[in-house]
């Protein structure tokens, strides 16, 4: 999603475990409607480095 230029996306999912579109939405739980939602605030009151950081955090690869 990062590198298709949703990182808001990216950081909602990662953030509420939903991947909400027009087309899955009705099939969410309120509950994971509020936390996708919630994410997107977070991601875009984010100052401009912080969104560097997580987008950062996303693209990474993982540790074990």
């Amino acid at each position: 999603m990062v590198k298709i230029g949703h990182p808001d996306f990216a950081y909602a999912y990662v953030r509420s475990g939903y991947l909400v579109s027009e087309a899955n939405q009705d099939l969410i739980p309120e509950a994971g409607l509020r936390a996708w939602n919630r994410a997107l605030r977070e991601w875009h009151e984010m100052s401009p480095e912080d969104r560097a950081t997580s987008v950062q955090g996303l693209v990474s690869p993982r540790r074990q």
